[in-house]
């Protein structure tokens, strides 16, 4: 076992650009210390010869990082688990040339095929993923504009240093997509420093630039071991995802680099995310790994790939927490990251246990979804807010807490009220609205609720058959979607689950009826200057808010649409799931 880091038996790692340097260096180390090594690499022969000097297992494999055809042949063949990835293979400063692909050659071998690899070996990696930088990133600049070198006159130390720049945002933001999804796998950059390998030494570090680096590799570098301890610390320490690490002093010291202010711009990150992606093929949006089982977990309907028959076993996905100056939010969020996050707002005395599956299901296949508690309801902690201006503060609170630039937003009933108040305070923060079985205030011509709705509103501890008669028609259909919806909601309920509390429900109750107190031209004009396109759902028979409230916000909203179920009342989404999301999916879009 090596001294500098952990015992690897029974750890399986993946190494680009092993035929020398530093690929070569931390493939020996790792394999020393009991791993076993897989050598990706364009040369077989000489992958094959320095896979002779390695004392463990070993395996040689074909991969031009630099061609988009190689890496998918390379990841469609690839089987088994993958502890470590290390994105090692570069070229630097190399005359100016493209790809059969079209990429500017140091941009797809140092970065693109790199992005393009880890996305296709996700599912299979378990631990770490390390992309190599450098000290020139320090220096670069990423053109957004112009990334492949299309337009600029080209300059290879240039073209290079943004390559390097790029691997350092793209393992950012890939960590930050990690955590978002829940995955323990962390994506770590490390530098070697200036080592004497054979990147300096192949005639193609050009200009003064060039000169400088050889002379200084030849009389002051350190060995391609020695520059390889950054990298092995990435694969094998503890340490954060989203790190960065430069050679350490000795060897077993972490060391974390300095970054400029550019290496730590998450706007640019996102941006290089998102044209990476579409560069290489691949959806913005990063999947969730498969959830384990947890102590919690409950029968969830999902769809079968095969059949579309709900018939497959699911879990409810974990509550996850956030920090502000006001409050700590209880979250979950479930589908894809990626795009914009649609944002769910809850019902009156509700909380993120009270959605059904059946429609957060479909609602995040495709979708990066959100679930959450305001301030001071259910798990989140905090004032409850008495006021619709305060409620939509909350959720606001939360979107920025979770560094979001914008997002859509859904509110059922007494959500659907705030996430209205939430769009008239940030326009700007909102791009889609879904507004369901609920109201923009005390519209024109709206009938008092008969008075076991009121009754009922105001118990604590309602029952079931209350909230049926609350949320679904009494009709045949009409029972047997309460009781199919309360089941489901019940299995996937968490043992730990909580009631709002009489004070946050006080509180509710207060902002709803101050709401209902905003003049009627009040409510016109807000509705007005409304831009953004808004969803008006509920179901003809809703007991509570009358399906005409859905109509007079879709007629004075400049974008409006309006959606009634004749056979649904107050809980129509949940009777109506499936189609439901399905008219969602393509409103967002």
């Amino acid at each position: 076992m090596s001294d500098d880091f952990p015992d690897q038996h029974g750890r399986r790692y993946l190494v680009t650009g092993a035929t020398g340097g530093i690929g070569a260096a931390a493939g020996r180390a790792l394999s020393t210390a009991g791993a076993e090594v897989v050598l990706a690499v364009r040369d077989l022969d000489r992958g094959a010869a320095v896979a002779a000097t390695f004392p463990g297992p070993t395996e040689v494999l074909g991969l031009d990082v630099s061609r988009l055809d190689s890496v998918r042949a390379f990841a469609r063949d690839w089987s088994g688990r993958l502890d470590g990835l290390l994105n090692n293979a570069g070229v630097m400063a190399t005359p100016f040339a493209r790809t059969p692909d079209g990429f500017e050659s140091q941009l797809a071998t140092n970065f693109l095929g790199h992005f393009a690899l880890t996305r296709l070996l996700l599912p299979s990696v378990t631990d770490r993923i390390v992309n190599v930088s450098s000290v020139l990133a320090s220096f670069a600049r990423i053109d957004l504009d112009d990334l492949n070198w299309q337009r600029r006159r080209y300059r290879p130390w240039r073209a290079y240093g943004q390559s390097k720049l790029a691997d350092l945002l793209i393992t950012d933001e890939l960590q930050r997509r990690l955590d978002l999804v829940g995955s323990r796998v962390r994506a770590v950059t490390a530098h070697p420093g200036v080592a004497r390998t054979g990147l300096y030494g192949n005639g193609n570090a050009t200009g003064a630039m060039g000169v400088v680096l050889r002379g200084a590799a030849r009389w002051r570098g350190v060995s391609p071991e020695i520059g390889a301890r950054s990298v092995l610390q990435a694969l094998t320490a503890d340490v954060a995802g989203g790190s960065y690490l430069a050679p350490p002093s000795r060897p077993s010291v972490v060391r974390e680099q300095r970054r400029a202010r550019h290496e730590d711009d998450h706007a640019t990150a996102l941006a290089l995310w998102e044209r990476a992606s579409a560069l290489t093929g691949f959806s913005a949006a990063l999947r969730p790994p498969p959830r384990e089982p947890l102590p919690t977990c409950r029968t969830a309907a999902v769809r079968s790939s095969t059949n579309r028959k709900r018939n497959t076993m699911s879990t409810t996905p974990s509550t996850t927490t956030v920090q502000t100056a006001s409050a700590t939010y209880a979250y979950r969020r479930t589908g894809p990251v990626g795009g914009v996050p649609l944002v769910l707002l809850m019902r009156f005395r509700g909380t993120i246990d009270d959605w059904d599956p059946a429609l957060i299901e479909p609602l995040s296949r495709n979708r990066d979804v959100i679930l959450v508690d305001n301030v001071g309801t259910g798990r989140s902690t905090g004032e409850p807010r008495d006021s619709m201006e305060g409620a939509a503060a909350g959720i606001i609170d939360f979107v920025e807490a979770l560094e979001l630039t914008q997002v859509d937003l859904l509110g059922w009933s007494l959500g659907g009220v705030v996430a209205q108040y939430v769009v008239d305070a940030r326009p700007d923060l909102v791009r889609r609205v879904v507004v369901a079985a609920s109201t923009p205030g005390l519209v024109p011509d709206t009938p008092a609720p008969d008075a076991r709705v009121t009754e009922i509103q105001m118990k604590p501890d309602a029952t079931a058959g209350d909230m049926a008669y609350l949320f679904y028609p009494d009709t045949d259909d009409g029972r047997a979607a309460s009781v199919a919806s309360d089941a489901r909601i019940a299995a996937a309920r968490p043992t730990d689950a909580v009631v709002v509390s009489d004070r946050a429900a006080g509180a509710q109750l207060v902002a709803a009826s101050v709401a209902y107190q905003v003049p009627v031209p009040d409510l016109v004009a807000r509705l007005a200057r409304t831009t953004q396109p808004v969803l008006f759902a509920n179901g003809l028979q809703d007991v509570g808010i009358p399906a005409s409230a859905s109509v007079f916000g879709a007629t004075h909203a400049p974008h409006g649409t309006a959606l009634l179920y004749g056979d649904a009342g107050h809980a129509f989404l949940f009777q109506h799931a499936e189609h439901f999301a399905a008219t969602v999916d393509l409103f967002l879009r």
